[in-house]
């Protein structure tokens, strides 16, 4: 089968998360003067190097690393710097100076990495309504995903995962000389059982994507360097690695509407 599996101030123009087909949105541009900022346009909880949890209200932000596991947002009022937990991650990007990029999944899981050279980038997810974990993010599936985007089969008699595409965004980077450009997509894993390791690609870019727990999200960033992504559908387990109990949910093209 064909299968399939964030920023900022200048531009903010998306699609609505409805959408299914024709060219990609508009991209989300940054200031040429700072690609690490971020800007939130409503409140997200995350969680602090200590668990605790931590509100981050909306403004704008940027984004530093603060040690190998916590991110740092300092906002432009001038307040105190707010630490957030962390962990590393690989990218396939390697981009001359740090890149933040943020996006709201699904209206509900918010996903910050802050892409940094020699293809190195920290990263943590926060939600909406509060709900996070550390080390990664579940949900249950009504809240993370809209029923009718979803094709359901029934119960099999042995349980399976279910490994499915969320929305999408275009990252338009615009640095002193160039601009670069990103795709930042979710994968989540909707079935009772764990799903081990897959690859995700959009158009001619393929990355690794994690194994999942029933319930577990995780975002991916397609890196296109200088050339903008053309319109593709983002596909999960694209090489058949993970046995699923849907094997006809794989493809999307939906445009995260935040």
């Amino acid at each position: 089968m064909n299968r399939m599996t964030t920023g900022l101030l200048t531009a903010m123009l998306v699609l609505s998360a409805c959408s299914t087909a024709g060219t990609p949105p508009a991209k989300n541009q940054t200031s040429a003067k700072d690609p690490s900022q971020i800007h939130l346009k409503q409140a997200v909880h995350f969680s602090a190097p200590d668990g605790s949890a931590v509100v981050v209200q909306p403004g704008v932000y940027r984004v530093e690393p603060a040690g190998d596991s916590q991110l740092q947002l300092v906002s432009n009022t001038g307040a105190a710097p707010i630490l957030l937990s962390a962990h590393a991650t690989p990218s396939a990007a390697d981009v001359p100076e740090p890149v933040a990029l943020g996006t709201l999944f699904e209206s509900e899981v918010y996903h910050l990495i802050l892409l940094s050279p020699g293809n190195n980038a920290l990263e943590t997810h926060g939600s909406a309504s509060g709900v996070t974990s550390r080390g990664g993010f579940t949900a249950n599936r009504a809240m993370l995903l809209k029923a009718d985007k979803l094709v359901v089969q029934p119960t099999q008699p042995r349980p399976l995962p279910d490994l499915v595409p969320t929305c999408l965004r275009v990252e338009q980077i615009t640095l002193p000389l160039s601009s670069l450009f990103f795709v930042h997509g979710g994968v989540v894993n909707q079935g009772p059982a764990a799903a081990g390791a897959s690859q995700a690609k959009y158009a001619n870019v393929t990355v690794p994507v994690s194994g999942l727990q029933p319930g577990q999200f995780v975002a991916v960033v397609f890196s296109f360097g200088l050339v903008s992504p053309p319109s593709a559908a983002v596909q999960v387990d694209m090489a058949n690695q993970v046995a699923e109990s849907n094997e006809q949910n794989n493809s999307g093209q939906q445009w995260c509407g935040y």
